[in-house]
């Protein structure tokens, strides 16, 4: 149950900051209107390229938002029968999808690692 609210105020939160960039882009494009001045126009551009970056964020977090997303997976990367360059490949794939779930919270789990042939993460 907690996790449930917690992951609603997240989205409160980040629907608030969103509309207290808009609320600041407003007042920013009313001053610069009042006031005539063309410097407003690089700031304002700012701000609305900073709008435009929260929407997307909020738009992926939306497709993830299913009710198992937040649930863990397993991945298992197989190189295959192609030899030393899949195996080369499944290795960066490995350590791609490692570094990803490292940036975003606790350290995954690495059941097994063989080099050269299969791996197993819990994410």
């Amino acid at each position: 149950m907690m996790q449930q609210i917690s992951r609603r105020k997240s989205w409160v939160d980040a629907w608030s900051a969103v509309h207290r960039k808009l609320s600041d882009a407003q007042t920013l494009l009313e001053m610069a209107t009042e006031s005539g001045d063309e410097s407003f126009a690089g700031e304002l551009q700012t701000e609305v390229s900073g709008i435009e970056k929260a929407l997307e964020d909020l738009e992926f977090r939306n497709m993830l938002s299913g009710e198992d997303d937040p649930k863990n997976c397993i991945l298992t990367i197989h190189a295959g029968a192609g030899g030393t360059e899949a195996q080369d490949w499944a290795e960066m794939l490995f350590r791609m999808y490692l570094r990803w779930r490292q940036a975003r919270g606790p350290a995954s789990k690495v059941w097994r690692l063989r080099s050269r042939e299969s791996t197993r993460m819990v994410i």
